[in-house]
């Protein structure tokens, strides 16, 4: 079977999320161009003429593929979603992959669905799959596919469909941190299981047949502040290419309009061991420099998120308590533009949450993402649904 070249396919592939696209001549060692991701929630999605062809393809990874962190709580490092119709109807099922065993260099190729043992998908017609960064201690690199036809990877049906692209900027609980010394992943398909997606799923339910449908963009890391010296925080990291590399971030010309957002959520200030004053002076700065930056220059509203409970801390949260009491101002002027500012309060957030929804009196689990993400959506509702 041939080995189709990555940058060959990008017309059929629908890539969300960061995406940067490496060029062979721009590396000494490397002959083939790739595609690099390396914050969590960075997808790619085309479909397959036959779901039998699932189990013929395989995805061939570049050298640079690992994982920073080993154990991220067991979570692996993809998840590949495949959707089809059979005689039920639309069924949609997922599965792992982990190309970085035990921490070792990566596999370079991997066969993208196994036959053994048998897995669900009940369909001889058409399909739609999805592979998504899951882990926010990974770095990706996508060579290309090896294929039976070439002709047999194409564009989704859903390529036509609008869009309303939501960007999460946060810390461990947006990013999906499940405790370190796990067998068993808290999280079984890491970012897909946070608050960010659930929200979406929620509004997407809720949504009607006119409107655009929701999809979720996550730039999160744990541990991460808002403030930070040295370049530390996330007021800086965010125009990154990566966590670990600081040069600027370059969209990909061929998905920039598919990266573009219309909101953004800011979850942050949970590691901000900063007064709330230094706090809200960072959140006014860093406002701006997202009203310039190309993935967030279409944001008409950007909703402030009060830090999320520490059931482990009795103590009051200043950064929460200030923005609940003082919430920013509910419109910014830049460059002849107008954003809007809604402030979340902590108790809009968290309402019904209690320690049982958390694996450590922080950081949620399943249900208590989907708690959180419910609470969400309905705050968000009010505003995203007229047609953002």
């Amino acid at each position: 079977m041939p080995f189709v070249p990555i940058a060959s396919l990008l017309p059929n592939l629908e890539l969300h999320g960061r995406w940067e696209l490496v060029d062979a001549s721009a590396s000494s060692n490397r002959d083939v161009t790739y595609i690099h991701a390396s914050w969590a929630s960075a997808s790619l999605t085309f479909a397959l003429r036959s779901c039998k062809e699932l189990y013929t393809v395989n995805l061939c990874f570049g050298p640079g593929t690992e994982r920073k962190d080993r154990w991220n709580g067991a979570i692996p490092m993809l998840a590949v979603a495949v959707s089809f119709t059979n005689s039920v109807g639309l069924q949609r099922v997922t599965r792992t992959l982990e190309p970085c065993v035990g921490g070792t260099p990566a596999i370079r190729r991997l066969q993208m669905w196994p036959s053994v043992p048998p897995v669900q998908v009940d369909s001889d017609g058409a399909c739609e799959v999805r592979i998504t960064l899951i882990d926010w201690a990974s770095v990706l690199e996508i060579e290309g596919f090896i294929l039976e036809d070439e002709q047999s990877l194409s564009e989704t049906k859903s390529s036509g469909i609008t869009h309303s692209r939501i960007l999460f900027i946060g810390d461990s609980i947006s990013s999906g941190l499940s405790p370190d010394n796990a067998t068993i992943p808290s999280l079984p398909h890491g970012v897909l299981d946070t608050y960010t997606y659930q929200c979406v799923a929620a509004l997407n339910e809720s949504a009607r047949d006119d409107k655009p449908e929701f999809q979720a963009q996550v730039v999160a890391y744990p541990g991460i502040a808002l403030c930070g010296e040295n370049s530390t925080g996330m007021t800086e990291k965010f125009f990154w290419s990566s966590f670990w590399d600081k040069a600027p971030y370059k969209n990909m010309s061929s998905v920039a309009s598919r990266t573009k957002v219309d909101s953004i959520c800011i979850a942050l200030g949970t590691n901000d061991m900063v007064s709330p004053a230094t706090f809200r002076s960072a959140l006014l700065a860093f406002i701006p420099r997202l009203a310039t930056f190309e993935q967030t220059a279409n944001a008409k509203i950007i909703f402030v998120l009060s830090p999320f409970i520490d059931f482990n801390d009795s103590a009051r949260d200043q950064i929460a308590d200030d923005l609940s009491t003082n919430p920013l101002p509910p419109t910014l002027e830049f460059a002849s533009r107008t954003i809007r500012v809604v402030t979340v309060p902590q108790t809009a957030i968290n309402d019904g949450l209690t320690a049982g929804h958390t694996l450590d009196g922080l950081h949620p689990t399943v249900a208590g993402h989907a708690l959180i993400g419910r609470n969400l959506a309905r705050v968000l509702r009010e505003f995203l649904t007229d047609g953002l």
